[in-house]
């Protein structure tokens, strides 16, 4: 052999001998915490090595569609947060959901920073990769994550961006909540009167715990004299209370798995009505509209203001139309009534109560509503009449139709045309005035012509300076 042969030889062993052994990634879920309705997960990766850094990535991950969920639409910080790979020497990573039960992990280093990503940890340790949060929708079902190493997709480069890592030992999750660990919350609290306030929790309550008065406090010095449990609602009798915005507090009650109520949740507010209203109704009779209501309780009660809105009206707006005075304080059913007969701005109404304390303090009541369509056409005579400097004229009009008001003087000029459009039917006012274009009227008699459909009607008014 000579020495060139041997040469190559030697060249050729020394070759061999460089070759970097393959890099393996090992992976793994870890639950950080998880309730009926979240699972909050952790992913982890290890190499066999210890020593090499991470380039970019997609790993791609399976979950059973059938008890989790993942938002369609994943957002930082809200639906997934990245740990080690994502900003700094990478690029954001995301998370991208391509189908019903997969996810898609995206993370970049991009080429200029090739060989300076962040070192993964050796088999001896884990590095965080990113936190994802699913929504659990079958919590008796077996809560599945894995790695899908076998995807096209899947894929994990080494810091120089060019050389795969091998997958290597996953640890998938399979995980079901066979106990309850989630406590319960306080949902609302709502006055039914000044002696009678309810509670609603987000689960049942174990019943020593949710009937010790011990464990509610009320603002303003209210006093609880009894607690009885019904499933997930506790009624609180207490002293008597005056309107205003009262704040309960609830401690050291529990449900039925022993999960004490959460310190997050567990106070309320609610604003004690001076009324407690039983019914307010509404009904069209004899081209007015009635209004009833009834009160079981009030306190400090100072009346009702009763407000209106034409729906049919070019601009819709609420306007007082009447006032009716309370019964300041009363444990008895008080009737009242009001009666709406200037009806304008269509035939379409709504109508609500404006319940004002003695102290000014105020509360709306639920909105009815009423139609009245008017059986007949009629033009109204003005009012005031005589007039200066402005007078209402109204009409009616039981059908749909272009409706047209003019005035003239007493020669047949036309002085102004007040209304010139279609209209549905119903019942209407315009204002009209002394001065038009600027221009005073003088004292005297005037005509107004109302035009619609097939209906014509004339009325005389008189202007007085």
């Amino acid at each position: 052999m000579n020495m060139r042969s041997m040469y190559k030889i030697g060249m050729l062993l020394f070759v061999f001998n460089t070759i970097i052994s393959a890099t393996n990634v090992n992976g793994r879920f870890v639950v950080i915490s998880t309730d009926s309705l979240i699972l909050e997960v952790l992913l982890q990766v290890n190499t066999n090595t210890g020593s090499d850094d991470m380039g970019g990535a997609t790993i791609v991950i399976g979950f059973n569609s059938s008890a989790l969920s993942f938002n369609c639409s994943p957002q930082v910080n809200t639906h997934y947060v990245f740990h080690n790979f994502s900003g700094d020497k990478y690029s954001p990573a995301t998370i991208t959901k391509p189908a019903i039960d997969k996810l898609w992990l995206n993370i970049d280093l991009p080429f200029n920073n090739s060989n300076n990503g962040t070192v993964v940890s050796g088999s001896n340790g884990w590095t965080d990769v990113a936190t994802l949060f699913f929504d659990i929708i079958n919590p008796s079902d077996t809560l599945k994550l894995d790695w899908l190493m076998i995807n096209p997709y899947w894929g994990i480069y080494d810091a120089n961006n060019t050389t795969l890592w091998n997958p290597g030992t996953s640890q998938n999750l399979n995980y079901v909540i066979t106990n309850d660990i989630t406590p319960p919350q306080l949902v609302s609290a709502t006055f039914s009167d000044v002696t009678t306030l309810v509670l609603n929790f987000s689960e049942q309550l174990n019943i020593s715990t949710a009937q010790n008065i011990n464990n509610y406090s009320i603002s303003n010095g209210i006093n609880v004299s009894s607690a009885t449990l019904s499933l997930t609602q506790v009624t609180l009798r207490t002293s008597p209370s005056e309107s205003g915005t009262y704040t309960v507090t609830v401690n050291n009650i529990t449900d039925l798995a022993g999960n004490i109520i959460d310190p997050n949740h567990n106070s309320a507010s609610n604003y004690l009505l001076p009324v407690e209203l039983s019914s307010f109704t509404v009904k069209a009779k004899n081209g007015q509209i009635l209004l009833n209501w009834n009160t079981k309780t009030e306190v400090n009660n100072y009346g009702f203001e009763v407000e209106r809105c034409a729906l049919s009206a070019e601009c819709q707006v609420w306007e007082k139309i009447g006032f009716i005075n309370g019964n300041g304080n009363s444990n008895s059913v008080k009737e009242y009534s009001f009666s709406d007969n200037k009806l304008v701005g269509g035939s379409s109404f709504q109508y609500r109560l404006k319940q004002i304390d003695n102290d000014g303090h105020f509360e709306y009541s639920e909105i009815v509503e009423v139609e009245v369509v008017p059986v007949k056409f009629e033009l109204s005579q003005n009012y005031p009449n005589p007039f200066n400097p402005s007078t209402k004229i109204s009409w009616q009009c039981p059908v749909d139709s272009r409706q047209v008001l003019i005035v003239y003087d007493m020669l047949g000029n036309e002085i102004i045309t007040l209304v010139d459009e279609y209209k549905p039917a119903g019942n209407y006012e315009v204002d009209f005035q002394s001065s038009v274009d600027s221009q005073q009227l003088a004292s005297g008699i005037y005509i107004y012509k109302l035009s619609a459909e097939n209906f014509t009607e004339t009325k005389k008014m008189v202007l007085l300076r």
